[in-house]
């Protein structure tokens, strides 16, 4: 991918992070099932996201 697409996937992902995070107040911290699942899910996206973002960064000041 080019350095400014993955820059993009990681301003995405870091919004879906908020989306997910948004859910997880909605659907309150009970600690249910679905609770549980939102809360990786979040996770799973942060990661992706700053991992995406950071590697997009670097790319593109190497070049």
């Amino acid at each position: 991918m080019d350095s400014n697409t993955k820059i993009l996937f990681g301003i995405f992902c870091m919004m879906l992070t908020l989306v997910f995070l948004y859910a997880l107040t909605a659907l309150g911290f009970g600690g249910g099932d679905s609770s549980f699942i939102v809360l990786i899910l979040a996770g799973i996206s942060l990661i992706v996201g700053l991992v995406s973002g950071i590697s997009g960064f670097i790319s593109s000041r190497k070049k």
